[in-house]
């Protein structure tokens, strides 16, 4: 079966120039695409003279559910809630059987071109001609990339737009305030030479070592992480990272036998990379297309300066009531404040994977 050619035009230009259904032929009574709703244009280019199917007009489909009929040279849209579909044109002919899916976020727009294609079905004795889909990858519904076609200026009004939605997003906030309870109050990184020294008697090798075990783990978690994609609670998902992390850390805390004191900094370092795992995923998915940029910014900066104020805390606690003291207690600490936001961002912890990407939208 011969596989759908390349488009012989740009789907803009078509876009520019071809009628629109129902009557609407201008660009200015296109209603605006809300920022929670993903928008979808189905274009139609006219066909060759000859065809079998040339004056057939096909119902288009979306996860089984009928659209609209595609005629010749017109474009329609349709307004989605985020999800996964699958799009899907009636069939003339020898069935096509070609079908194309989109991830649809909030606030992007996307493409699907409907094309009459010659085939031949496996077996038969002659070939025909069916109708097919072809999707481009979502785009933005404008040049700058922010719902509703605004125009956003880099600078301090953009910068404070973000912050805005940070505070009104438990998800964001709650992946943000998770990391830096985890790196404030579990990152005894600053105390590696003094406990190498004084608890494990070692030197600059034992140094290397604890530096290097949560590494170790981490990387041994990201080579094994195949499995986060089934999990749906991605909220709690990180709450429970967190707490194995900052448990791990407490024991490192009172483990006096460097083998030991290694693995559970691995297991620390394991756990530390499903949980960046799991909080990209939501910072960038509970976003609209135009937000994402200044979230990924906030999430550098939390990234960056919460091991520095981990440092502080850890050699200022250090200081005032020892080494250990200071590496259990932080431990200790950061399970007490994953519990802490577990119970003050509800919509963080009740957070599934559905309600960010729309996953859970059934597909034909």
């Amino acid at each position: 079966m011969k596989r759908l050619a390349v488009l012989s035009m740009s789907l803009f230009a078509v876009a520019a120039c071809a009628p629109q259904p129902g009557g609407t032929t201008s660009q200015a009574s296109v209603p605006a695409l809300q920022p929670s709703m993903a928008r979808v244009w189905v274009l139609r280019q006219p066909s060759a003279p000859g065809g079998n199917v040339a004056a057939a007009d096909p119902m288009v489909y979306a996860n089984g559910a009928p659209l609209a009929r595609s005629a010749q040279g017109t474009i329609f849209f349709h307004d989605f809630q985020p999800g996964t579909y699958r799009f899907t044109v009636q069939a003339y002919g020898t069935p096509a059987n070609l079908v194309d899916t989109l991830q649809l976020a909030p606030g992007t727009q996307a493409y699907v071109q409907v094309q009459a294609v010659p085939n031949w079905e496996a077996g038969a004795s002659g070939g025909g001609a069916s109708f097919a889909v072809l999707t481009m990858s979502p785009q933005p519904p404008s040049a700058a990339g922010t719902p509703g076609g605004a125009t956003t200026r880099p600078g301090w009004r953009s910068t404070l737009e973000g912050l805005r939605f940070v505070r009104r997003s438990q998800p964001v906030l709650g992946a943000y305030v998770i990391d830096v309870n985890a790196m404030v109050f579990g990152m005894p990184r600053a105390l590696f030479p003094a406990l190498a020294a004084t608890v494990f008697g070692g030197g600059a090798t034992t140094v290397g070592l604890l530096y290097a075990a949560p590494g170790a783990g981490a990387l041994l978690g990201a080579l094994t992480t195949g499995w986060v994609g089934r999990v749906r609670r991605q909220g709690l998902a990180v709450i429970c990272a967190v707490i194995v992390w900052g448990l791990a850390i407490a024991g490192f805390g009172v483990a006096h036998w460097l083998p030991l004191a290694l693995v559970l900094l691995a297991i620390a370092g394991w756990a530390d990379v499903l949980s960046a795992v799991f909080r990209n995923t939501i910072i960038q998915f509970a976003g609209p297309e135009g937000m994402r940029g200044r979230l990924m910014g906030v999430q550098m900066a939390v990234v960056a300066g919460g091991p520095r104020l981990g440092d502080l805390e850890a050699g200022a606690v250090a200081t005032a009531f020892g080494d250990t003291a200071s590496v259990v207690s932080g431990g200790l600490a950061c399970v007490v404040g994953a519990f802490a936001v577990a119970r003050a961002l509800p919509g963080f912890t009740g957070l599934r994977w559905g309600e960010v990407t729309g996953s859970d939208q059934p597909t034909a």
